[in-house]
């Protein structure tokens, strides 16, 4: 289906054709409620709805079953589709041809020339570790690494044996040149060329569906070059759009909702080996957005499987660089025991051992403040990079709640006062201006009425970004906080009600200039009561607000 923008494009506008309460209104029996539509899950059986859909997000959730996304997810989940099947049958109802029928034949020749030579080369590969030739590659493979046969062809492995490649001896000029442009040849110097794979076990990287579009090469024996090398990217591979072992693991990441990432080939090879089947890899690169696309719709979890032989400040710098987080998905961390890597350490403590590390597995964010923790016996100036590394987390993790829990160990960790490690997170590492505690405020002048107001507008900004149903700008309108003594506080709603859709990141962004506000934002958790009594608690509060007011006779604030 054409190349990576082509697809792109039809994508969205396949997206932006597609009515998500249409198509679920033909499956479902849906009501009005408020915003929203709700309906009785398809996803799990219950008798009171709890499913819900946004008309104006395009976007369906479940409080029963935690089940949401977006119209190619409803789909995939309704109709027991992939996502391509999902997009082909939205597109076709949209009446949107795909790029392919839309007149790109010459991009489809092309990929047809492409997927044609990688399957001819993985077939020699394959022939070529079974000859003479792939002795050693079949002892590191079968002794060294005790691979089984059957998983070695069901990953199609093979080997390029060093010297002449057999596919190039009576190659026209044309092909050569289409085998080159894809990747799978280099030219030499002396003239001729030789296969990119030289000298390497061979390990094919396929696409969701299966297709060959590149290869992994490790080197065996005396042959030189990097331990493990991909195929040069072209225009229908991209690094950072393939995950090693999606084909294999499709159907176990549907069953089991979770994705199981690790570093290297051989760690998804052994695991599967092993009975773990559900496990993924990025391509020598940290997790992208397009991987975790792929992965939120097969997937309600990630667990990021991390090598045991990092330490002391490497070990973070390569945890924060993997450190990836996504509202659609819990992202945790397990970690292998130090020393270790996935083959050894199953081989050694078995699979069940390996299931139980996964099932107890921290969210990611706490799993790299705890190896920040052990980092701390540094010099005065490596604390400090230590410390604005972990203000970089906690700005990117998306769940307020999660955002206090860090700020409660990164309080204790290194020794500083929540609320001041709240301002300096929300008004990021390089400014850190200097602020008193609650208690310092109110020594200086800071009332009992502010500080109410300061926690009712923080209330207000966790119940206006939580995506749920009444929003607070439906039943409150800012007149009703004309209350409010201070300017900053009003000029901040003002702002806010021309937002409704903010999310809570725009909201920290947003009250961000007020080191008040920034306090009680980052002190207080979100409730933990039920959301509809804190929206009626806060409704009533407001009222209460505006009415005593009003009968004091003060001077109301003209909100613009």
């Amino acid at each position: 289906m054409g190349d990576f923008s082509d697809r792109k494009d039809y994508l969205e506008k396949v997206r932006k054709a597609s009515d998500l309460l249409e198509i679920a209104g033909g499956r479902l029996s849906l009501r009005k409620r408020g915003r929203v539509w709700v309906a009785l899950c398809p996803f799990h059986e219950e008798k009171t709805p709890s499913f819900q859909i946004d008309p104006e997000r395009q976007l369906f959730y479940c409080f029963g079953c935690q089940s949401g996304g977006d119209v190619f997810r409803f789909v995939e989940r309704l109709e027991h589709k992939s996502f391509s099947e999902a997009l082909q049958f939205l597109g076709d109802k949209a009446g949107i041809p795909p790029p392919d029928r839309a007149g790109s034949s010459e991009t489809s020749d092309r990929r047809k020339i492409c997927l044609g030579l990688y399957r001819e080369f993985e077939a020699q590969y394959r022939k070529s570790l079974l000859s003479p030739e792939g002795g050693p590659a079949r002892e590191y493979l079968f002794e060294k690494r005790q691979i089984s046969k059957k998983t070695s062809e069901r990953f199609g492995l093979g080997f390029s044996p060093a010297g002449p490649f057999p596919l190039l001896r009576e190659a026209s000029s044309d092909r050569l040149k289409e085998m080159e442009f894809f990747g799978l040849i280099r030219p030499m110097r002396g003239g001729g060329a030789r296969d990119f794979m030289n000298g390497r076990l061979i390990i094919p990287i396929r696409t969701e569906s299966g297709s060959t579009v590149a290869f992994g090469g490790r080197v065996i024996g005396a042959s030189s070059g990097p331990k493990y090398m991909n195929s040069p990217e072209h225009a229908f591979y991209r690094k950072k759009d393939v995950l090693f072992g999606l084909d294999q693991a499709r159907a176990a990441l549907e069953k089991t909702r979770q994705a199981v990432v690790v570093e290297g080939y051989f760690d998804v090879i052994v695991l599967s080996e092993f009975g773990l089947s559900n496990v993924v890899a990025p391509l020598g690169t940290a997790l992208t957005p397009s991987h975790l696309l792929q992965l939120s719709r097969m997937v309600d979890e990630v667990v990021l499987m991390f090598d045991g032989d990092r330490a002391g400040r490497s070990a973070m710098a390569r945890l924060l660089e993997k450190t990836v987080f996504d509202s659609r998905m819990s992202v945790r961390a397990a970690g292998i025991p130090d020393g270790l890597d996935p083959d050894e350490w199953i081989r050694r403590d078995g699979l069940d051992a390996v299931r139980e590390r996964i099932a107890s597995a921290p969210l990611l964010s706490s799993y790299v403040v705890e190896q920040m923790k052990q980092t701390l016996d540094l010099s005065g100036e490596e604390k400090e990079e230590i410390l604005s590394g972990f203000e970089v987390l906690v700005r990117r993790v998306p769940d307020p709640l999660e955002q206090d829990q860090l700020l409660s160990m990164g309080a204790g960790i290194f020794g500083i006062d929540k609320s001041l490690l709240a301002l300096r997170v929300l008004q990021g590492g390089d400014r850190k201006p200097p602020i008193a505690s609650p208690s310092d405020e109110r020594k200086s002048g800071t009332t009992n009425s502010e500080l109410k107001e300061q926690n009712l507008l923080v209330e207000l900004f966790r119940l206006w970004g939580d995506g749920c149903h009444p929003h607070p700008s439906e039943v409150l309108s800012l007149g009703d906080f004309s209350f409010l003594e201070k300017k900053e506080f009003l000029e901040i709603l003002g702002r806010l009600w021309e937002n409704p859709q903010a999310s809570p990141v725009e909201i920290q962004q947003l009250i961000s200039p007020s080191p008040s506000l920034t306090v009680s934002w980052m002190s207080l958790p979100p409730g933990n009561e039920g959301r509809d009594e804190r929206f009626r608690d806060l409704v009533l509060m407001v009222r209460r607000l505006g009415l005593h007011a009003r009968k004091r006779g003060g001077q109301s604030l003209r909100l613009v």
